[in-house]
């Protein structure tokens, strides 16, 4: 008998391949549409009191708050109502990751030269 089927059947159909495709692409715009985040903080209390991002994101009564880094932001930026918060001032959680090594350094002479902190001589 004749196979009256022309696309094998181990072979995956034009639809399956066009949607994977589509889901491929829109993926991709979906990453590069992404608006990067910055933590910021109130030039003052009285700007900590009143302002708010338009998403609702307002001020803690301390400490910063991460934003996404468009127009309000940089314009919040460029009049000084809020300041980007030093990179020290992180997340409690990430703090405690790192201060837990992840692999415990060998006690030979190489592997202490090469830990030594910068400036720091034998």
């Amino acid at each position: 008998m004749v196979d009256v089927n022309p696309r094998a059947r181990s072979e995956p159909s034009a639809s399956a391949t066009s949607k994977s495709a589509r889901l491929a692409r829109l993926a991709r715009i979906r990453q590069t549409m992404e608006v990067p985040r910055v933590r910021v903080e109130p030039a003052n209390d009285d700007m900590r009191r009143l302002l708010k991002h338009p998403n609702g994101m307002a001020f803690r009564s301390s400490g910063s708050v991460e934003w996404p880094l468009d127009r309000f932001t940089k314009r919040r930026l460029a009049d000084k109502s809020i300041r980007l918060a030093d990179k020290s001032e992180d997340k409690p959680a990430a703090k405690s990751a790192e201060t837990k090594p992840a692999v415990k350094p060998a006690d030979n002479e190489t592997s202490q030269r090469h830990h030594r902190p910068k400036g720091e001589t034998a």
